[in-house]
């Protein structure tokens, strides 16, 4: 009889706990309904604005309209990502004060706006989706535009969704402050391919104005009136003209990014060096690139071809960095995990220069260049480098002109202007490989086209767009670890089932004998 009232009591307290819940569930429902609230728990924050954001949408002194065409009958795999769309337009227009409108249009049903789509630059793109179990090509829209002061700026196609933000600010900001910004890239001196930098090419033209800049011997090197000058891998020696063109580049306070090859190895895995008789300028600004291959047990895989077919390994020689291994407090890394630099030399550094990547601790450098094979013993085992090599440097001292003691060329007049022996600051960056940002390696690290981006903001003194760009984290490595402790790690792995289950176990049954013990105590 006790036993059977015990029972009933428990079945009513199930019945109205559940109940409580139930109705506890539905009442936060209907004041989320009314009140939303998101609480973004993302380590970068990915779902929420950055304060750089909310600083350039401060900034807004006349209306911005947004005109999302979106068709209504998307594909299952864009459904998701137009509930994305909704959230972040959905937070600019709540940040904004009023100044960001936004408005959804449906090309499809109506032919006015598939007209004014059309005339504002957004075409229907053609998506595969499968149907009633069937692949079918299906045409949607699914792109946006934005209008500022007469002016706009279309996003025919959203397909970086996972960082919408960078791309809605980076648009807003070029089109509020008109004119965009120039910057220059080298050539005459045996640079890498356009063909080969299409994907760097891309993202900086959507930001910047870009210019071809000839620094052959038969360039007239006047002002080309460019914020910064990017050189990609150069091969040919540079002439003294070309030399106080770049010097006087920095004493303007204008940015000078060189990617070189110290080294370069071909297809055939052939090495050679490379000698641009750049190192007194560069020595003269505290930046040395050394004759050398770093070698990195934090490494990149790369692919190799045998008559047997491909295979592919950890590859020291591309050296994969390390959070641990940035400048934390400097904006171009400040935010990146990793970058990987496929043979890349060392670099010293003194004069007030600063090291933005470092290679591991597990790392070394190399001046036998001749073996660049996969397949040889890399001596990691016991390695510790407390002072692992430089890979990329940045200087932003105050100097004298490389040329202030040097006699000036006669050929260049810098479109007539006086030559400049000081600056009181400058902005060099160096890095010792000009490989990272060629399509075949940055397609598959996009982390790669981020730190040079990072790079070009910096140089030309605008870092808002950094922390923007960087929430998208794709790359989080591992901490190395030596074979010892792969075994304890494999030993915990393989005992900790067994374990746990035991643990349940004997749980289950302590449990059982409480309650056991309960009930007699009852009957009793």
């Amino acid at each position: 009889m006790i036993i059977e009232k015990l029972k009933k009591i428990r079945q009513t307290k199930l019945w109205a706990t559940t109940i409580n819940v139930v109705l506890t569930v539905i009442a936060i429902n209907l004041i989320l309904n009314f009140f939303p609230i998101g609480i973004d728990l993302t380590a970068e924050k990915v779902h929420s604005l950055t304060p750089e954001t909310k600083e350039i949408l401060s900034g807004l002194n006349d209306i911005v309209n947004v005109k999302a065409f979106v068709s209504g009958n998307l594909p299952p795999q864009l459904i998701t990502q137009k509930k994305v769309l909704e959230n972040v337009l959905s937070q600019y227009k709540n940040l904004s004060g009023g100044k960001i409108r936004v408005t959804w249009l449906d090309p499809e049903k109506d032919e006015t706006v598939a007209r004014e789509a059309l005339s504002l630059g957004i075409a229907p793109i053609q998506f595969s989706s499968i149907q009633k179990d069937q692949l079918q090509l299906v045409n949607s829209y699914f792109g946006l535009v934005i209008s500022y002061a007469g002016k706009s700026a279309p996003i025919a196609v959203l397909e970086e969704i996972n960082n919408l933000e960078y791309q809605l600010t980076s648009e807003i900001k070029k089109i509020q402050s008109g004119e965009p910004v120039k910057i220059g890239i080298s050539s005459g001196l045996g640079e890498t391919e356009r063909s080969s930098l299409q994907g760097i090419i891309k993202f900086l033209s959507s930001n910047y104005r870009m210019a071809n800049i000839d620094l052959s011997v038969n360039s007239d090197f006047e002002d080309p009136g460019i914020k910064t000058l990017i050189l990609v891998g150069p091969t040919d020696k540079f002439s003294s003209e070309a030399k106080l063109f770049l010097d006087q580049l920095l004493m303007d306070q204008k940015g000078v990014l060189l990617l070189l090859n110290r080294v370069y190895v071909d297809g055939n895995l052939i090495a050679s060096k490379t000698d641009n008789d750049l190192d007194g300028l560069l020595d003269h600004y505290g930046i040395k690139i050394n004759n050398d291959l770093v070698i990195d047990a934090s490494s990149g895989f790369a692919t190799f071809r045998t008559q047997t077919g491909n295979f592919v390994v950890p590859y020291p020689f591309w050296v994969k960095t390390r959070a641990e291994n940035r400048a934390s407090d400097l904006p171009p890394t400040a935010s990146l995990e990793s970058s990987i630099f496929p043979w890349v030399s060392s670099i010293s550094i003194d004069k007030g220069a600063r090291a933005l990547w470092r290679s591991s601790i597990r790392s070394k450098t190399s001046s036998q260049i001749t073996n660049v094979s996969p397949d040889q013993d890399w001596g990691f085992e016991e390695l510790e480098n407390e002072n692992p090599p430089v890979l990329a440097a940045i200087q932003t001292s105050g100097f004298d002109s490389y040329f202030s003691q040097e006699p000036t060329p006669e050929k260049i007049d810098l479109a007539g202007k006086e030559i400049k022996k000081h600056s009181d600051s400058i902005k060099l960056a160096v890095v010792a490989d000009a490989n990272f940002v060629e399509d075949q390696t940055a397609a598959s690290n996009p982390e790669n086209i981020q730190f040079l981006l990072n790079l070009v903001d910096y140089l030309c003194q605008d870092t808002r767009l950094i922390n923007i760009r960087s929430k998208t984290v794709f790359s989080r490595p591992l901490r190395p670890l030596d074979e010892n402790q792969k075994q304890i790690i494999k030993t915990i792995s393989l005992g900790a089932g067994p374990v746990l289950l035991l643990i349940s176990g004997l749980s289950v049954r302590w449990r059982r004998k409480k309650s056991n013990k309960v009930k007699q105590d009852d009957l009793s």
